[in-house]
């Protein structure tokens, strides 16, 4: 009766124990479930890892973290499977956020580097964001580890012709420049051409005036000259009769 009372003892303990312990876990938020199943994770202790990162998810679906640890996770274990189910069910729920399923395709790369997809997808994102170089990356990455290639050498085909093309684009744009530039140039030389015609033409017109005005004056010196030595002949030859008379 005693070993009875015992056991039923120490179920009852047990049963209380589990219990705080839950409602301890409970009460804890979802950054401190987070904390908790990123602890495991390097701990090596991957089963409570994944209890813990399962638990961040039922309290806020949307994060990305505990999807993310979730799926590594699962790799260490070997389970590929639920790792990739794991990482391509958060495709889904984070299908409008780009910056973070771009982060959701490098860890697929990283869990199941065999699948070309990994590979296309997030390069086609880069690219239409602009982001050559990084698609180019990505897609030489996937060249080295995925099984099949075929879609990502076409790709890589496809950004090398639009490469070219916009090379080409550019350089006729550059060529254009250049031209507008010379011939902008060559408006600014006769602008200042004719300005410099107009400019010397002035200054022969002025150069002109001043010798006209001198040449005038010289003629008038010359003509007063000429009157005076008249009149001094004149008087000359008055002083000379009135000699004669006397």
């Amino acid at each position: 009766m005693k070993k009875l009372l015992s056991l039923i003892l120490i179920l009852t303990l047990t049963l209380t124990l589990f219990a705080s312990c839950d409602k301890v876990e409970e009460a804890l938020t979802a950054t401190e479930l987070l904390d908790l199943g990123e602890k495991y994770l390097l701990d090596l202790d991957y089963e409570q890892a994944i209890v813990y990162f399962n638990k961040v998810i039922e309290v806020e679906p949307k994060n990305k973290s505990a999807y993310l640890g979730l799926a590594e996770a699962y790799s260490a274990l070997g389970d590929t499977e639920a790792a990739v189910e794991v990482l391509t069910t958060a495709l889904e729920i984070f299908s409008d956020d780009t910056s973070t399923t771009l982060e959701v395709y490098e860890k697929l790369a990283e869990v199941d580097s065999s699948n070309y997809v990994w590979y296309t997808e997030p390069a086609q994102m880069y690219l239409s964001q602009g982001d050559t170089e990084s698609a180019v990356s990505l897609l030489q990455k996937g060249l080295e580890n995925a099984e099949s290639t075929e879609e990502i050498e076409e790709l890589l085909e496809t950004v090398a012709e639009e490469s070219e093309e916009d090379s080409e684009s550019i350089e006729d744009d550059e060529d254009s420049t250049i031209i507008e530039e010379q011939d902008s140039d060559n408006v600014e030389t006769d602008s200042e051409e004719r300005e410099a015609a107009e400019e010397a033409t002035e200054d022969e017109s002025i150069d002109n005036s001043g010798m006209e005005e001198e040449e005038n004056a010289l003629h008038i010196c010359i003509h007063r000259q000429r009157l005076f030595i008249l009149m001094m002949e004149a008087i000359w030859s008055m002083s000379m009769m009135t000699v004669e008379i006397y």
